[in-house]
């Protein structure tokens, strides 16, 4: 999963880049054992396929490796970006 991100207030302004998952079946976010959302950071970490996909540390792409299973279909990922 790969996002280009911009902020009209620079790069710097960005904090947090992340996705959370939509359980169409049931018509809800994915959930931990607490009820709290499950979010999935993405980095600009320049990391690779060893780490979180990213292929280049600091261009403003923000990259998370993620398997996404064929057993849930209607399941809909979200991504938000946070400043």
């Amino acid at each position: 999963l790969t996002a280009k991100v911009t902020d009209g207030n620079g790069a710097d302004d960005v904090k947090r880049v992340f996705f959370k998952s939509y359980d169409a079946t049931r018509e809800v976010w994915r959930t931990d054992l607490k009820g709290n959302q499950i979010l999935f950071n993405l980095y600009d970490d320049g990391t690779g396929d060893s780490g979180s996909g990213d292929l280049q540390s600091g261009d403003n792409t923000y990259s998370l490796n993620v398997f996404i299973g064929i057993f849930k279909p209607k399941t809909f990922p979200m991504l938000t970006a946070k400043n």
